[in-house]
């Protein structure tokens, strides 16, 4: 990194340095002799270049600030995004079961039976449930189902997402259910061939009619029984906050058992109390099971909009440094601008320009710039910020919000960038001009 910063350095001082000296040698010496005598040392011929890399600086910035704006009013919303739950007093963890000691599904069930039973008989812990997912944050699986009655294509059936959990699950996230009800502790432990379903579920499948008591089945998986749905839970998400909300099926853990498995633990109190409790009730049951990723479901709601605070802090830090050196770019241009043009400031004040005359004369010609820029930016952000709207939360890549405020706040500052050099055209002496030349 220290080499590649190194060697930008030396290419940008090269380049930069070069540039003016090729200009200056193709400079037409008549021509310029001749525009010196009429005072136009800040002519659009002689300033060309600076003022292209100006507007290519405001451009840059408008683009650069957009996007961080973007991704800053996603992770505004998605802080407010609860994914359909209530986080508050629920921990979250998981547990591994090695391989070896437990290479069968019915092993692994009767071991997570007797961890989650243990777990339940923790003061303060209201419901316990273990599966292959941990809500809003990951596991699960998606796969292609049939539904009795309903004939799909060929290739062509429904997608949904699926987990398998023991009893308790929507108890331990404070749901309740829609209608139906949820697993019985017999149930929940083995191939029983019943399933819980999420609205979004029910009203794709039998739109308008009763879910309970309906049939599918998984096309693709181990197991491709008949399952009847029992109950219909109020739709939330399975993964990150910033996913969108699918067709959901939650099956007995018996159909899913995993040696990664993860607990849904509700609590009377501060979650972060049972940790340890727990630690010891599933170093009770079996000290072999490694205990890792310990969370609190709003910690584990937050991780799920980590890059959005990533990229919108990212965005903002190169967008600011942006900013601040079109900002540094258009004072410099107007500042040499004035510099060359004392002779015709000092004749337009003689011939009896007012203070506000000049103030304008030079402001203008610094707007003309940034207002330019802005342009530019605006048509480059418009195809630009399309590459975002798969990863923007609720936020629109072309928000007009976003592209408005932006685009105020560079005017602001860009009108405050050649308000310094005006002031400084304010302070021009007409005789010493004139007697100068």
């Amino acid at each position: 990194m220290l080499l590649f910063t190194l060697g930008i350095a030396v290419f940008t001082g090269l380049f930069f340095g070069l540039a003016p000296a090729l200009q200056a040698m193709k400079s037409d010496l008549h021509e310029t002799l001749k525009e010196g005598g009429r005072g136009a040392g800040g002519s659009v011929r002689r300033n060309r270049l600076r003022s292209i890399l100006v507007v290519v600086q405001v451009a840059f910035s408008l683009l650069l600030l957009i996007g961080a704006s973007l991704f800053v009013r996603s992770f505004l919303k998605l802080q407010e995004e609860k994914g359909g739950l209530r986080t508050a007093h629920v921990m979250t963890m998981r547990f591994y079961m090695p391989a070896g000691r437990f290479e069968k599904d019915e092993d692994m069930t009767v071991k997570v039976q007797d961890v989650v039973r243990r777990l339940e008989t923790i003061s303060g812990v209201e419901a316990v449930s273990a599966s292959n997912n941990i809500p809003l944050g990951f596991g699960g699986d998606e796969g292609r189902i049939l539904v009795e009655g309903t004939d799909f294509p060929q290739g062509e059936e429904p997608d949904i997402f699926y987990s398998a959990t023991t009893p308790h699950l929507f108890q331990a996230l404070d749901l309740k259910l829609t209608s139906g009800r949820t697993f019985t502790e017999a149930e929940g432990y083995g191939l029983s061939g019943v399933a819980v379903v999420n609205n979004l579920f029910a009203q794709k499948f039998w739109p308008g009619k009763e879910a309970v008591g309906r049939r599918f089945r998984l096309k693709d998986a181990k197991n491709t029984d008949w399952l009847r749905v029992i109950g219909v839970v109020p739709d939330f998400k399975n993964g990150n906050v910033n996913n969108k909300t699918i067709p959901a099926a939650y099956l007995p853990y018996a159909y899913g058992a995993a040696r990664n498995t993860g607990l849904t633990i509700r609590t009377r109190f501060d979650p972060l109390q049972v940790v340890a409790p727990v630690r010891r009730q599933i170093r009770a049951a079996d000290p072999s099971l490694p205990v890792f990723d310990v969370y609190t479901l709003e910690q584990v709601r937050q991780l799920g909009y980590w890059e959005f605070r990533l990229f919108g802090g990212m965005f903002s830090v190169f967008g600011v440094i942006a900013l601040f050196l079109a900002a540094i770019g258009l004072y410099g241009v107007l500042t040499y601008s004035v510099s060359q043009r004392v002779r015709e400031i000092g004749v337009r004040v003689a011939l009896g320009a007012q203070g506000g005359d000049v103030l304008r004369l030079v402001i203008r010609q610094g707007m003309v710039l940034a207002l330019a820029g802005i342009g530019a930016g605006l048509l480059l952000s418009f195809g630009a910020t399309r590459v975002l709207a798969s990863i923007l939360f609720d936020t629109s890549p072309t928000d007009l919000v976003s592209f408005t405020a932006i685009s105020a706040l560079l005017a602001g500052i860009a009108a405050f960038a050649s308000y310094l050099p005006a002031r400084r055209a304010l302070a021009v002496d007409p005789l010493e001009s004139l007697r100068g030349e």
